[in-house]
């Protein structure tokens, strides 16, 4: 046979098995009226509730777009479009341009926020007894004003104000909260958005230099979390990159800013 044939042939097939590969991963399409994580291609999302929720919600994944619906009678409920887990590494070690793009639409009377989330040292202390670990919330917006929100960190939890940031077009106030057993860092923008590029670097430097550990960063998930009755509709969309310790593309923080 004729070897330009056979290595044309061969380039087609390599073609064909890429295009599926891309198409397939881009319709995957997954739905879940249950608690448990769901996939689409690089990105999923998982589900928490409280034990006091009461009440019904649906996940429509496809991509990174994740469409919620919500019917809360009480309780809370957390989701979110995630990246990869458990990266094996430490936070000193994020790189030092690491940004998310995040898209939202929010219909609801409720009481939420939503913006990126960062835990650090979860899927550790899962497997372990007494880890300490944190959970993280950047706010890009909220049912609440920045005010209100700040209000609440102080008279509810008995927060610490730590300072403010200025990036991404706004500052951030940020604030240590101590939540049941663990240890919350808290970065509030103080002009609220529905689309934007958020600097994760800049934020995590702050939190250790306030007190957080030098633990596993189990990466960035674009959160909304709802608490007390709620009807709500609500799509989030965006970009996670794939590595958080080298960063080589950021050509999708100007698509994002786009909208």
């Amino acid at each position: 046979m004729n070897k330009q044939i056979v290595i044309g042939a061969s380039l087609i097939f390599c073609s064909i098995n890429l295009m599926a590969e891309q198409i397939n991963s881009s319709s995957i399409r997954a739905e879940s009226t249950e608690n448990e994580r769901i996939y689409s291609g690089e990105y999923s999302s998982p589900f928490w509730q409280s034990e006091e929720f009461k009440g019904t919600h649906k996940r429509v994944l496809e991509g990174s777009r994740l469409e919620f619906q919500l019917n809360e009678i009480t309780g809370g409920v957390d989701t979110a479009v995630a990246g990869a887990d458990r990266p094996g590494l430490n936070v000193s070690q994020v790189a030092e341009n690491l940004s998310v793009c995040m898209k939202t639409q929010v219909e609801s009377e409720g009481h939420w926020w939503a913006g990126p989330k960062v835990s650090v040292n979860w899927q550790s202390m899962v497997d372990k007894d007494n880890t300490t670990w944190y959970e993280n919330y950047i706010i890009d917006n909220a049912s609440m004003n920045p005010i209100e929100i700040e209000d609440w960190i102080y008279k509810i939890h008995k927060g610490k104000y730590l300072g403010k940031t200025a990036q991404d077009g706004s500052e951030y106030k940020h604030y240590i909260i101590h939540f049941k057993t663990w240890v919350q860092y808290w970065s509030v923008r103080q002009s609220y958005r529905n689309v934007g590029v958020t600097s994760i670097k800049p934020i995590l430097d702050i939190w250790r230099s306030h007190g957080m550990e030098n633990l596993e960063f189990d990466g960035v998930k674009l959160n909304i979390e709802f608490h007390g009755p709620a009807q709500a509709k609500v799509v989030i969309d965006g970009y996670i990159p794939s590595s958080y310790k080298k960063v080589i593309d950021t050509s999708f923080e100007k698509d994002c800013i786009k909208g």
